[in-house]
């Protein structure tokens, strides 16, 4: 595309960081949750208090830390080969067949959602950035981009 002009930088993902993430969540939060279920049905089921809150929160974290375990595993098997080529006229995230090109022009936002506290560090979302184009679709760079703070950087100076 011309509109594109010349490649400037490429930045791939490290699926395979992804992948290892992904199954470390499940084997975490899967004893979490077998765990929080049999509390559930070892104590009595009509009692409520402090414990039962404890044990809703083992069920629900250990849930919720499989689920997203198992959303980075998919994705690192469905998105081999992603990466994101920046060019002096935009942006352009791919993988197997997909194809996305975002334009400076077209961009109607791009929001650094990076958290920069610890937890957010240990829990892989201190580095985030989604970008709306105006047709309403959405590229997001995420912690698993080699280089992603400085993409995000470039992103956002690009379209300011």
């Amino acid at each position: 595309m011309a509109e594109l002009g010349e490649e400037v930088e490429r930045y791939d993902v490290d699926n395979r960081r992804r992948a290892v993430r992904g199954v470390v969540e499940i084997l975490v939060g899967t004893p979490a949750l077998a765990f929080g279920v049999f509390l559930v049905l070892a104590l009595d089921v009509g009692r409520a208090g402090a414990v039962m809150f404890v044990v809703g929160i083992m069920i629900g974290g250990g849930l919720g830390v499989v689920v997203l375990g198992t959303i980075l595993a998919v994705q690192a098997v469905t998105r081999v080969g992603e990466r994101f080529v920046l060019h002096e006229g935009g942006l352009v995230h791919s993988w197997g067949d997909r194809r996305t090109v975002a334009l400076w022009t077209d961009v109607a936002a791009a929001v650094d959602l990076g958290k920069k506290t610890f937890l957010a560090k240990a829990l892989g979302v201190d580095v985030r950035c989604q970008i709306t184009l105006v047709d309403g679709s959405r590229v997001t760079i995420g912690p698993f981009v080699d280089g992603a703070g400085l993409l995000i950087r470039r992103v956002l100076e690009a379209t300011a």
